[in-house]
């Protein structure tokens, strides 16, 4: 079986991740995912390049995400335009990934699970909210992002209401964390 999960920055979800991953679950963080096609030398880097300059590299030659983080969540065009350059370098990965799992339950955390078309590899799909403000102080601490850039970057993501209308199940994130392992369980056991 494969899970999507998914929701905006600072919801949760790397917590619920944690809860899976305790279950048995094999889960591929498709952040991680995201960071490592982007290393130095490789095509996922050049493809960054091509597509929004140099100038979001570091002098090491290294991608610096906050550079790129401020051209790409300026404009939803340019958000667009990085989800179209990078997404087939983590789907390939995934898909390398998920041939490689012994587990019976595969989970995606995909923060743009939709966006990239993930979704359509998925038996079932969790959504993870959490109230906007927890959310923005969430991506502040830490991310070390300013409050105007924290609200660029929700603003460039999905409203509450589309996870809300596409999953299969929500997890509202708005309490302590035995809460959230309590309500995790709660849903995995029930898919």
């Amino acid at each position: 079986m494969v899970i999507g999960l998914t929701g905006p920055s600072g919801s949760g979800k790397s917590a619920v991740a944690a809860c899976l991953r305790e279950q048995g679950v094999f889960v591929i963080d498709c952040d991680l995912v995201a960071r490592e096609v982007v290393l130095p030398m490789t095509p996922g880097l050049s493809a960054l390049c091509a597509t929004f300059g140099n100038e979001i590299l570091q002098e090491d030659g290294s991608l610096n995400r906050r550079k790129l983080a401020e051209i790409a969540f300026s404009d939803p065009k340019l958000t667009q335009k990085l989800n179209e350059t990078i997404h087939p370098f983590i789907l390939k990965r995934i898909a390398e990934l998920m041939a490689s799992a012994s587990a019976k339950t595969v989970c995606l955390d995909a923060p743009t699970l939709f966006q990239s078309g993930l979704d359509q590899k998925c038996d079932r799909i969790i959504g993870v909210l959490a109230p906007y403000q927890l959310r923005l102080e969430r991506i502040c601490a830490r991310d070390g992002l300013s409050l105007s850039a924290a609200k660029s970057r929700l603003a460039a993501q999905l409203p509450d209401d589309y996870f809300r209308e596409h999953c299969h199940k929500l997890i509202e994130n708005h309490g302590s964390l035995d809460e959230l392992r309590l309500k995790t369980l709660e849903v995995l056991h029930g898919i």
